[in-house]
């Protein structure tokens, strides 16, 4: 079990991890992200760490950025 949590993009993200590792992921819902998520994400940051793992595109370096600016480390 990975302990941080991953964010990814959407369910298939989620799929594919889960294939891969055993590990828990909060999903973003795209480029759509709202404060619920931003606050899921501070609360596994403070509690577990977590790794952004986003598309390399457009959409996944706003993801990132948008996370990084709300949720800082």
């Amino acid at each position: 079990m990975i302990k941080e949590v991953i964010v990814v993009e959407g369910k298939d993200d989620t799929t594919s991890i889960k294939r891969a590792v055993d590990a828990d992921t909060i999903e973003t819902g795209g480029s759509a992200l709202n404060k619920t998520t931003i606050e899921r994400i501070r609360l596994a940051k403070e509690r577990r760490g977590v790794i952004i793992f986003t598309d390399p595109d457009h959409a996944g370096e706003r993801i990132r950025k948008l996370i990084s600016d709300k949720v800082p480390g």
